[in-house]
C-alpha cells in the first residue's frame, strides 16, 4: 500500500471516528427537551376558600378536594411554551354532598429554566381559565325546607412554579405549586339564574404532580 492509499485510509479513520465520537457526547448531552408537542397527566390536592358574603360557609364545610387532569402544550424553543389543559376535582371529602365538584379549562404560557445538559428543570407559568362549581344540595337563606343546587361559572387568572425531571429527554416527572383567583360570575340556583347581589371572589391554592411525555 502507497503512502497516498494510507493517508486516505487514515483521514476515513479520523473521520468516522470523530463523527461516532461527537453522536456519542451528544446523545449523551441532550437530558432534556421541551420543544414540540407534550402531553401531560396528573393528579392533584386543591383547597378553596372566598371572602364573599355569599358562599357562607361552603369553602369551609368541605375546602379540600382531590383531581387529577390533563394538558396539552406546544413548545415554541426550550425557553417558552404555550398549554391548554383540564383539571376535575371532588370536595366531598367530609360531608354529605350529592355533588360538590370543580372543573377547570385554563390556557397559558410556561417559562421553562434551564438547558438541555439538564435533568432537572424549573418553570414558572401563567394563563387564565374558565371555573365551574356544583355543590348540590344546600340550604339558600332561612329557608330549610327547600335544597337547593348551586352552580358557579367564572373567569380568573393563575400562576405557579414548578420543577420537571427528566428520567429521559422525552419522559418528565412534574411537580408545581398553583394558585388561581377571580370571581365567579354565573350563578344559578336549581338551573334558574341568581344575582347574589355581592362579589363571588374564589382563591385556589394546589399541589400537582404528573408526567409529561414530549413527542420528538
Amino acid at each position: 500500500m502507497n503512502k497516498s492509499n494510507k493517508m486516505k485510509h487514515f483521514r476515513l479513520f479520523l473521520c468516522l471516528a470523530s463523527t461516532v465520537y461527537a453522536t456519542c457526547i451528544f446523545a449523551q448531552d441532550i437530558r432534556s427537551s421541551t420543544t414540540g408537542f407534550s402531553f401531560g397527566l396528573h393528579g392533584k390536592f386543591t383547597d378553596w376558600t372566598s371572602t364573599s358574603n355569599f358562599v357562607g360557609s361552603l369553602d369551609e364545610d368541605d375546602p379540600n378536594g382531590i383531581g387529577i387532569g390533563a394538558r396539552i402544550a406546544y413548545g415554541l424553543n426550550e425557553s417558552f411554551s404555550f398549554y391548554f389543559g383540564y383539571a376535575h376535582a371532588n370536595y366531598a371529602q367530609n360531608e354529605d354532598w350529592d355533588q360538590y365538584t370543580h372543573q377547570l379549562l385554563h390556557l397559558g404560557l410556561r417559562v421553562n429554566f434551564g438547558a438541555t445538559l439538564k435533568s432537572l428543570r424549573p418553570y414558572l407559568q401563567a394563563g387564565v381559565g374558565q371555573h365551574t362549581m356544583k355543590i348540590d344540595p344546600i340550604i339558600f337563606g332561612n329557608d330549610f325546607s327547600t335544597l337547593y343546587a348551586l352552580k358557579m361559572n367564572g373567569i380568573g387568572g393563575e400562576a405557579g412554579i414548578g420543577l420537571q425531571y427528566f428520567a429521559t429527554p422525552s419522559l418528565a416527572i412534574d411537580i408545581g405549586v398553583f394558585g388561581r383567583f377571580g370571581n365567579f360570575s354565573g350563578i344559578t340556583l336549581n338551573g334558574v339564574n341568581f344575582d347574589p347581589e355581592t362579589s363571588t371572589d374564589f382563591r385556589f391554592l394546589g399541589l400537582e404532580v404528573g408526567v409529561t411525555y414530549f413527542l420528538q
